[in-house]
């Protein structure tokens, strides 16, 4: 089979060329052979809604857009291959906590960082890293002893990816693995008349091009490349990391024998004014002459602050709408970094009243479950503290009186800080007053709020005995999680987030409904991860509670815009734009504008 390499500046037309293309072919032939679209997973959900919504087509069921890892996904599936040992994000940060307890002993500069928050979030992209390049332990170990400098790093890391491969062998796949076994069964899959199209990348890892070079084997393979067709084959400063990957990807077709081509795109007929082509043109030259029209489409704000720098930016999508009849999916707020500004946007757009999604993986630690659970933690591991009872409390998912939901909780924490209450304190009956002869001459009302204290008092102590006895007989994982799962029914977490989620579609809050549902989802899997790691290995109640608080904090929205008509608020490193008729560019203070986060589509 051919690989043909689509190459062009942005705005060459290549995407356009790509859908063109596929849509005459299904208009031709609505029933044929798949024709496969893999692009990054941020990227296709809007185009598959590109696709769908294009006029004369009418659906079809030949199409699919996929990012890679979801083609592997149902090729494994289709081919009967299980999928339900796969360890997602949550289920390696857990194993990697059960390894890293394993070689406590062995380790030297990590054994200081591993209850840092963050930790097992890094360790687990150091793993993806090591794993995408088809890295192996004994690498590592021969380059520790090359690089002084990071020798100890580098030999942590060893042992900690060695065991954790360990572990895994024949039980269980991460994320990565996918790619290993298509790779395997690639070559028994019948791909006639397929054909793949790949765009959205700037840099493929070997083991994404390993795939690629085996599908190209088997069907005719469309790649899409952002570069200068007139410095192909000559370095770039805009365009070097796209081009090692092309020239890294030509090297493997042609040790396999497959022939490839390239195809350019001239010109930029996606800008349409000339100011917009100029910018793309000239982008990253300190020595391009200036443009001297006299209109132009790119206009330079400069402001006091971020927060006054995205305030303007918001009149500015209020204006378009009202006066140039807009439309918010038009429109798209981009920043340097999410970190920076993604909170400013929010405030600026919620005060505003404006429909935004915010294109990021929030994590879900300030959810009230998530909350309810990390406090409950803090309870089974230090009584019945202060601190960690009231904030199980104020998540209002244990209710001490159904008609004053907050002011019980208040009462009962003035009470508790006034007369300095203890964690032993808990299971006795708790006075009003210090002393038996003022007790004795309690009022009516007195009376009744020392009743009414005391029910408090027992309503927490019914509601967490109960599982701190099921944690003290457990003794294997499978004990442990179920005794938290019936703790979470005993509390009726999953009705009352099905009542939020509710309030929630009444009142057109969307984002919010699906939230109340991806985190009773994500809590479940948690424990079904749990569970799936070591089911009858004994272990200790502190080590469970302690991969359970790991579990809880790498848990993230995976949220799809709730609405067609909103405005997207992304990054340059995320952001993967179609058809957007105007940008809000933040954080331009240099001419290149490095993101905090590293990222290989960058």
């Amino acid at each position: 089979m051919t690989v043909t390499f689509h190459v062009g500046r942005s705005g060459s037309g290549k995407s356009e060329w790509m859908t063109k293309h596929v849509i005459e072919e299904l208009k031709r032939d609505p029933s044929g052979p798949t024709i496969y679209m893999l692009v990054p997973d941020q990227m296709s959900f809007e185009m598959e809604r590109k696709m769908a919504m294009t006029d004369g087509l009418n659906g079809s069921t030949r199409i699919q857009v996929l990012s890679m890892r979801r083609l592997a996904f149902l090729m494994m599936r289709d081919r009967g291959v299980s999928t339900e040992q796969f360890l997602d994000q949550t289920g390696t940060h857990l194993l990697l906590r059960r390894v890293v307890e394993m070689n406590e002993e062995r380790l030297t500069l990590f054994r200081r960082t591993m209850n840092q928050f963050g930790f097992y979030e890094e360790l687990n992209a150091l793993i993806t890293l090591l794993k995408r390049g088809l890295v192996d332990p004994e690498q590592l170990l021969r380059l520790s002893e090359q690089d002084q400098h990071r020798s100890l790093k580098l030999q942590d890391l060893s042992i900690l990816y060695e065991g954790f491969l360990t572990m895994t062998e024949g039980k269980s796949l991460h994320a990565e693995d996918y790619f290993n076994v298509l790779l395997q069964l690639l070559p028994d899959i019948d791909l006639t008349g397929t054909r793949f199209y790949v765009d959205g990348f700037n840099e493929f890892s070997e083991q994404e091009l390993a795939v690629l070079v085996a599908l190209a084997e088997k069907a005719p393979l469309d790649v899409l490349l952002t570069i200068d067709p007139d410095s192909l084959y000559r370095p770039h400063p805009s365009f070097g990391p796209t081009q090692r990957t092309l020239m890294r990807f030509k090297e493997l077709l042609s040790e396999r024998g497959i022939s490839s081509t390239d195809t350019p795109h001239m010109g930029a007929p996606r800008f349409q004014h000339p100011s917009l082509a100029y910018l793309e043109a000239t982008f990253g030259q300190v020595t391009a002459a200036p443009y001297t029209r006299p209109d132009s489409h790119v206009v330079l704000h400069a402001a006091v602050d971020r927060s006054v720098e995205v305030e303007a930016a918001v009149r500015e999508v209020v204006r378009l709408v009202r006066e140039e009849g807009f439309r918010y999916r038009d429109i798209a707020f981009v920043s340097r970094s999410l970190e920076a500004y993604g909170d400013l946007a929010t405030q600026a757009l919620q005060k505003m009243n404006l429909p935004f999604f915010l294109d990021e993986r929030q994590p879900m630690l300030d959810h009230p479950v998530v909350e309810l659970l990390k406090a409950t933690i803090e309870v089974a591991l230090r009584g019945y503290r202060e601190e960690p009872v009231f904030r199980a409390l104020k998540t209002e998912l244990i209710l001490l009186d159904a008609e004053h939901r907050r002011t019980s909780v208040d009462r009962l924490e003035a009470f508790v800080i006034e007369r300095g209450i203890k964690h032993y304190h808990w299971h006795d009956a708790w006075y009003l007053k210090r002393r038996a002869e003022e007790e004795a001459r309690l009022t009516g009302e007195e009376l009744d709020a020392e009743t009414a204290l005391n029910r408090y008092r027992q309503t927490v102590v019914d509601t967490f005995d109960p599982l701190l006895d099921d944690l003290k007989a457990a003794k294997t994982m499978q004990a442990y999680t179920h005794a938290i799962y019936a703790f979470l029914e005993r509390v009726g977490v999953a009705s009352c987030l099905a009542h939020w989620r509710d309030e929630a579609l009444e009142e057109a809050r969307l984002l919010e409904a699906r939230e109340h549902t991806q985190v009773w989802d994500a809590v479940l899997h948690l424990l079904e991860q749990l569970e799936a790691a070591a089911p009858d290995e004994t272990l200790s109640t502190e080590l469970f509670l302690q991969m359970m608080d790991t579990g809880l904090d790498s848990l993230r929205y995976a949220l799809v815009p709730p609405s067609l008509d909103q405005l997207t608020v992304t990054d340059y490193v995320r952001g993967r734009l179609l058809d957007k008729k105007s940008s809000s560019c933040s954080g331009r203070t240099k001419i290149k504008s490095r993101s905090s986060r590293p990222s290989r589509n960058y």
